[in-house]
C-alpha cells in the first residue's frame, strides 16, 4: 500500500468521529510528525503501515493526535507533550504574543515565573524570542516537571523548575521575586464536564483541567503570591474562563491596580493583566 492510499483509508476513518476537514487535518499532522511525512498523495510505498495502522486505532478511540506522536506545534516550535501535560491551545499563543509584545522594548532582564508550567510552552516560548527572560517554572507532579524539562532542552532555553503545589503556601519560601508572573491555571468547573470532549476528558490531566470544588482558588492563590512575590511595577498574566472574568477581575482588584481584559480571536474573553 502507497502512502496516498494509507491516507485516504485512514481519513475516511476517522471523518465518522471528527468530519472530513478535521480529520485530513489529524492524519496530515500524524504523518509529518511521527513519520517525516509532509506530502499525503505520494504514490511511493507506506514503509511503516504496521504501526501507522496502530496509531490510527488509538485515534478511533478518541486520543489526541499530539498525545500519539507526543509532538504539540506552539507558537511555530514542536513541545514534547504526554498525557503528564495539557496539549497547547491556539489562545494560549495569544497570551504569550501579548506577553512578548509588551516586553519589546525593555532589553533588560526579566524574572518570569510559570505557575502550574506543564509543558513549559508559555515560558519557554518567552524565553525563546526574549533573550533577558530568567525564567522559573513550578507544578506539583515531577512528571509534568520531566516534560517542561525535555523541552527546555529541546529548544535550548535555560530555565530553573521547583517540584511545589502553589496552593501549599507554607512553601513559597523557595520562591524569589518576580517581573512577570503568568499562568493558566486549572479553571474548569465540574458541571462542565459533561459537555467535554472525549478526548479532552479521557486523556487530558485532570488536574490540569479542573479546579475543584471552588473555581477560582488557584486565581485567589495567584493574587496572594503574586502580592508577596512581584517586584514594583511588575504584572501578572492569566489565561481565564470565558464566562468569569469579572470574577477574576474583582479578585484581582485591589491597591488601584491597573487591569486589563482582552478577548481571544473567537472575541471571548479569555485573558487578564494586572500591573503591580
Amino acid at each position: 500500500m502507497n502512502i496516498k492510499e494509507a491516507a485516504s483509508i485512514a481519513i475516511s476513518k476517522l471523518s465518522a468521529i471528527y468530519g472530513y476537514r478535521e480529520a485530513h487535518n489529524v492524519i496530515r499532522i500524524l504523518l509529518e510528525d511521527a513519520y517525516g511525512i509532509t506530502n499525503l498523495s505520494a504514490e511511493r510505498p507506506f514503509e511503516d503501515l504496521t504501526n501507522f495502522n496502530e496509531d490510527i486505532e488509538r485515534l478511533l478511540r478518541s486520543e489526541p493526535v499530539q498525545y500519539v506522536t507526543g509532538l504539540a506545534d506552539f507558537y511555530g516550535y514542536k513541545y514534547k507533550v504526554n498525557q503528564h501535560v495539557l496539549i497547547p491551545r491556539p489562545e494560549t499563543e495569544e497570551l504569550v504574543h501579548w506577553i512578548l509584545q509588551d516586553l519589546k522594548q525593555k532589553k533588560k532582564q526579566v524574572d518570569i515565573l510559570d505557575i502550574g508550567v506543564g509543558s513549559g510552552c508559555i515560558s519557554l516560548t518567552i524565553g525563546k524570542k526574549y533573550k533577558f527572560a530568567r525564567l522559573c517554572g513550578i507544578d506539583y507532579n515531577m512528571d509534568t516537571l520531566n516534560v517542561a524539562r525535555i523541552n527546555s532542552k529541546r529548544l535550548g532555553v535555560p530555565m530553573t523548575f521547583y517540584n511545589l503545589d502553589v496552593l501549599d503556601r507554607s512553601l513559597w519560601g523557595a520562591l524569589g521575586r518576580f517581573d512577570i508572573i503568568v499562568s493558566n491555571p486549572p479553571y474548569i468547573d465540574e458541571k462542565d464536564r459533561q459537555v467535554m470532549a472525549d478526548n479532552v476528558l479521557l486523556y487530558e490531566p485532570e488536574k490540569a483541567l479542573f479546579a475543584g470544588d471552588d473555581k477560582f482558588v488557584f486565581y485567589k492563590t495567584i493574587e496572594e503570591l503574586s502580592a508577596q512575590h512581584i517586584n514594583p511595577g511588575g504584572a501578572v498574566y492569566l489565561e481565564i474562563h470565558e464566562d468569569y472574568a469579572a470574577d477574576v477581575i474583582d479578585i484581582f482588584r485591589k491597591d488601584n491596580r491597573q487591569i486589563e481584559l482582552r478577548k481571544d480571536l473567537q472575541d471571548k474573553d479569555r485573558m487578564i493583566k494586572v500591573e503591580f
